[in-house]
C-alpha cells in the first residue's frame, strides 16, 4: 500500500506531501490536480517496474518535461517520492527530473 506521496513541481502542483490510509479520497474542483496526483503515483510505480520490482502493467506516456513541469512557478525540477508499506516493511522510492542546460536530464 502506498502510505505517503510527495509531489513537487508537477503540472499544477507546486508542492504536495500527503499521508495515505487504506481509503483516501481525492476531491476538488476541476483542474485542482486530482488526476495529477494519481499520474505521479503511477509514473513512479512504472519507473520502478522497469527495474523488476513491480509486475508488468500498462505503460503511460506522461509527455516531455517542458509539458509536465509546473510552468506557473517556473520549476526546473520535478520530484516524486512514494513510501510503500507491505507486511510491516516500508520502502521509499524517489524520482527526480530536472532541466540541464538546453535539454533535460
Amino acid at each position: 500500500m502506498v502510505s505517503r506521496v510527495l509531489i513537487d513541481g508537477y503540472k499544477s502542483i507546486g508542492r504536495l506531501e500527503m499521508e495515505l490510509e487504506n481509503f483516501t479520497l481525492l476531491s476538488g474542483v476541476n483542474s485542482a490536480g486530482k488526476s495529477s496526483v494519481i499520474q505521479a503515483v503511477l509514473y513512479v510505480l512504472q519507473m520502478e517496474k522497469q527495474y523488476g520490482r513491480f509486475p508488468a502493467g500498462r505503460n503511460s506516456d506522461f509527455g516531455k518535461f517542458v509539458d509536465i513541469r509546473n510552468n506557473i512557478k517556473g520549476n526546473k525540477e520535478i520530484q516524486f517520492e512514494l513510501d510503500i508499506q507491505e507486511g510491516g516493511h516500508r520502502d521509499s522510492y524517489h524520482w527526480c527530473q530536472y532541466v540541464c542546460g538546453r535539454g533535460t536530464r
